[in-house]
């Protein structure tokens, strides 16, 4: 499995304040969902069900708790780097599974985004076009 890089892309626009009290230093590439503000932002965590609404792609993880959250990086517009949780072709519009993960969309769940590059199997690193803010519930 390839693993997924922070670099900064000019492409990207990320959330001002997203901030994590679990850890999620190895879940670069997952989608977030919001779970609850917070003075200096949002808390987000990992989508846990196919019809959570995902906030972005978390671009650069890191370990918080509840009495020390720390800061981390979400991509919710512009290309990025998304762990696959099955095969997704080019051009499929993709949703987050229960795990994060990037699926092609089905009946149930919130499109957010395209997939540009393709892969056959569940942890293959796929780039997608997100725009989370226009994530719309599959029809």
């Amino acid at each position: 499995m390839t693993t997924v890089g922070t670099t900064y892309n000019a492409n990207q626009v990320c959330v001002a304040g997203a901030r994590t009290v679990t850890d999620l230093s190895a879940k670069e590439g997952y989608f977030v969902k919001p779970v609850t503000a917070h003075a200096d932002g949002i808390i987000v965590g990992l989508t846990a069900a196919v019809t959570d609404k995902p906030l972005g792609v978390l671009r650069k993880g890191a370990l918080g708790t509840a009495a020390a959250p720390k800061a981390v990086e979400v991509v919710y517009l512009g290309e990025t780097q998304v762990v696959a949780g099955a095969a997704v072709a080019v051009g499929a519009h993709v949703q987050a599974d229960g795990a994060g993960k990037a699926i092609t969309a089905a009946a149930t769940g919130y499109r957010c985004g395209i997939a540009l590059t393709s892969c056959t199997a569940d942890g293959e690193i796929i780039t997608v076009a997100i725009c989370c803010p226009a994530a719309s519930l599959v029809a």
